[in-house]
């Protein structure tokens, strides 16, 4: 079972009331598995970022003309 976000990163989602555990995970993202229960309406998750850049290095070419 998936969804996607929209542009502000909200989703709805409808689980099965046999679903006890939900896995939220994203690309760049720790994953988040949490406990649920039926009468849980709305979740709130924060995925914390999984990536530190600590450097980053640009490198320019000379274009060349025809």
């Amino acid at each position: 079972m998936g969804t996607a976000t929209d542009s502000t990163g909200h989703f709805v989602m409808f689980v099965p009331r046999t679903v006890s555990k939900l896995n939220v995970q994203h690309v760049g993202f720790h994953s988040i598995r949490r406990s649920i229960q039926p009468t849980d309406t709305i979740l709130n998750f924060r995925l914390k970022d999984a990536t530190i850049i600590k450097n980053v290095k640009v490198q320019g070419m000379k274009e060349s003309k025809p």
